[in-house]
């Protein structure tokens, strides 16, 4: 069963605002900054002005403002914000990268006045705050997340269906891509796709014919995976950073100058004197920069507006947390610091430059050295925020149209706006490490399959070349002995016929010699039998080296049936006599001079 859901009511809030800094206690509730500045707006709260906790510290602060009556219509209690418990407070060992998928960073428009109020809904609804998104944009809000897949795969053909079944830009939409991005996943995946004015055609009533699928081409891809709520958060988190350039076309909250003669913030009094120091040039003009100070050009008579300004913006800094240090060098000026991040600010004063008509004196002179532009002071502050990778408007300057406190707002807005596009981006950069980590760690296990793959296929194979050649030499063993076989039959018949010729031989001088043999053939008749001994000396057959064996009753890689070589007595073959070439060699003839032939005669 779930806990209570713990709840504020509106005294409490009202005492808490004026007990700690605004930012901090926006953390402890679980809320944004803008966001609890909508939520005391809207039950009629009242809150410190700015530079509130410096005129604290100093005892000149006003006293604090009572609670007045609550609106009608409105509840009396607020839960805690949605990011209590998401892991803000933690600490820093269990704290993860936070996911891209953040509202609060891309639906809110910081500290404007007509950015949309949460819904507080009413007594008997307890349902969080959820805040609205203000910028225009043609990607699906978060809120409808839990309906939208995280993951999206297509094959080729699936692809193709969904590309020639709705427009591009749709079908990108619910993909939380752009239509760019989804085109050139079709060019790499050779998907042909609707030329232009197909819809619109289609739309008319005619009926057109899909350009045919072609067979997919060695290296093309075959599978697009699309990580859908990635790409919609990433989308959304991408136009949040773009909320910056639009911070000009809102009516964000003025901050209040203090009266001219009270006392002012270290920095801004370090910049009075400063200015005080300083020699103003021809026109009026004095610049201050410093490791200390912001860099400042400015007519002497504007200085003591610039020193309120600096209060006020410095007073409201400090109360959102942001730090100040000094520059590197002399030239770099004084930064506004968070979470390892800087900006910094740039005062200066247009001129009015006008020309007039030339005097007497000049008509006197040639005209191309007249001098008639003149310029003087315009009495106008502007603002330059300076900060690496801000996008959009970054040089406010007060006019008719919005005085010096609705600009210092903004200002302070724009720079709040900064530092967190920053923290957005290191969250999505931690995000995309984390993805990469874990395509890395897919990847180190899919080559350790291939490895382990290609290792019992490796071995697969040795073991099929180890049978091949076992195979083979028990079919060289057999073949050896079939070839014995054959050459000592052969030799048996040759001894065979031998002895057959000896003994004719010896019969028919018998028959000559009237039953008796001289001594000569005798001597013969015993070396021709000699010889055939001779020739039959080789212990042919040995049943167990010379005849059949069982082939599957050898193992595989020995030991194999013992078997000999038959070595057949061949008659040495006697090479030809060498012919060496003669001692001496003529010489060979001159040629010919042909040159006699072509003199001159």
């Amino acid at each position: 069963m779930n806990a209570p859901e713990e709840k504020i009511t509106r005294e409490e809030l009202h005492r808490l605002v004026w007990t700690r800094t605004f930012v901090k206690l926006a953390k402890e509730l679980g809320y944004t900054y803008p966001e609890l500045a909508a939520i005391c707006e809207d039950l009629n709260i009242p809150r410190p002005r700015g530079g509130y906790w410096n005129r604290l510290e100093l005892g000149t602060a006003e006293a604090q403002d009572p609670l007045p009556s609550p609106p009608l219509g409105k509840p009396t209690e607020i839960p805690r914000g949605p990011r209590k418990d998401s892991g803000e407070g933690a600490s820093d060992a269990s704290k993860k990268p936070a996911p891209l998928n953040r509202p609060e960073s891309s639906e809110v428009v910081m500290g404007c006045k007509d950015a949309p109020k949460p819904n507080l809904g009413t007594p008997d609804n307890d349902s969080k705050i959820a805040p609205t998104l203000p910028v225009k944009s043609d990607i699906p809000p978060l809120k409808q997340a839990a309906i939208v897949p995280d993951c999206v795969e297509y094959t080729r053909e699936q692809l193709y269906e969904a590309i020639w079944s709705k427009p591009c830009v749709k079908l990108a939409v619910e993909l939380g891509i752009s239509d760019v991005g989804l085109a050139k996943t079709c060019g790499r995946m050779g998907i042909p796709r609707p030329p232009r004015g197909y819809w619109a055609r289609i739309e008319a009533g005619e009926k057109l014919k899909r350009e045919a699928l072609r067979q997919a081409m060695p290296g093309q891809e075959k599978l697009a995976v699309f990580q859908v709520q990635h790409n919609m958060a990433r989308r959304q988190e991408l136009s949040a950073n773009h909320i910056q350039s639009a911070l000009h076309d809102c009516r964000c909250e003025a901050l209040e100058l203090p009266p001219a003669g009270s006392e002012f913030h270290a920095i801004a009094e370090r910049h009075r004197k400063a200015i005080e120091k300083a020699k103003p040039d021809g026109r009026g003009f004095v610049r201050v920069e410093g490791k200390n100070l912001f860099h400042c050009a400015i007519s002497v008579a504007l200085a003591p507006r610039l020193v309120r300004a600096l209060h006020a913006v410095l007073c409201e800094l400090e109360d959102r947390e942001f730090d100040l240090k000094p520059g590197g060098n002399e030239f770099d000026g004084l930064k506004i610091i968070r979470d390892g991040h800087e900006a910094s600010l740039h005062w200066s004063e247009e001129m009015l430059e006008w020309e007039r008509e030339p005097t007497e004196a000049d008509k006197r002179k040639p005209s191309w050295t007249w001098q008639l532009k003149e310029a003087k002071p315009a009495g106008k502050l502007t603002v330059e925020v300076k900060a690496y990778g801000a996008k959009g408007k970054r040089r406010w300057t007060e006019d008719e149209g919005r005085t010096l406190e609705e600009v210092l707002g903004v200002v302070v807005e724009k720079i709040e706006a900064i530092f967190r596009g920053y923290e957005d981006q290191r969250l999505r950069e931690a995000a995309w490490a984390m993805q990469r980590e874990e395509q890395a760690k897919r990847e180190a296990e899919q080559r350790a399959i291939k490895a382990e793959q290609e290792a019992r296929e490796e071995k697969a194979r040795k073991e099929r070349e180890r049978i091949q050649r076992h195979e083979k030499k028990l079919e060289e063993i057999a073949a050896q002995r079939r070839d014995n076989l054959a050459s000592a039959a052969q030799e048996w018949m040759e001894m065979q016929g031998i002895l057959a010729y000896i003994h004719f031989y010896e019969e028919r001088w018998r028959r000559e010699g009237n039953g008796t043999l001289s001594k000569e053939q005798t001597s013969w008749l015993s070396w021709a039998r000699q010889t055939v001994e001779k020739l039959g000396t080789k212990s042919y057959p040995n049943p167990s080296r010379d005849g059949g064996f069982d082939a599957r009753a050898v193992p595989v890689g020995g030991p194999y049936p013992e078997t000999r070589q038959w070595e057949r007595d061949e008659p040495e073959e006697t090479q030809p006599p060498e012919i060496k070439p003669p001692a001496y060699s003529p010489p060979p003839p001159d040629q010919f001079p042909f040159w006699l032939m072509h003199r001159h005669r």
